[in-house]
């Protein structure tokens, strides 16, 4: 599953690096709101950007499950948007792994790196409303035969 993170702070409010910008009350709601949808399909690991607003949109999940947030700084938007090919890599080093556990995992990532890490799974790139969800229905070999997308609730 691939989720755009939630409401982020508008850029123009926050001062700090862009990679700590956090949630708005807005995003930290939709947060809580994707617990019951991952664990309605089972998610048992949980990957995300290492930006704060990709992390705080998984958080609840995790806390939820007893499970940490593996971050990876290749799919931030600073260092996705520069080196598409590593965010590629990564996706597919991912499929791999989940096929082969068969346990299903959560994506978080940036608006402008949805659409490399969509196109690793053999998913159209499509726009994202922040908080919103695209499930990958895989095939035994890893090829999304179906997906699905779950609109944020707020």
């Amino acid at each position: 599953m691939i989720v755009r993170h939630g409401k982020a702070m508008l850029r123009s409010n926050w001062t700090g690096r862009d990679q700590a910008r956090p949630l708005d009350t807005r995003g930290r709601r939709q947060a809580e709101l994707l617990v019951p949808l991952l664990d309605a399909y089972g998610v048992r690991r949980i990957v995300s950007s290492s930006s704060t607003r990709c992390v705080q949109t998984l958080k609840p999940f995790a806390k939820a499950q007893r499970h940490e947030v593996e971050t990876w700084a290749t799919l931030s938007e600073e260092q996705g948007v520069e080196n598409p090919k590593a965010v590629e890599t990564l996706m597919k080093r991912l499929l791999q792994q989940t096929v082969a556990s068969a346990e299903p995992v959560v994506v978080c990532g940036h608006r402008p790196v949805l659409p490399i890490m969509l196109k690793a799974l053999g998913i159209p790139p499509r726009s994202l409303q922040p908080g919103a969800a695209v499930l990958a229905h895989l095939d035994s070999r890893g090829r999304t035969v179906a997906a699905e997308v779950h609109r944020p609730r707020i």
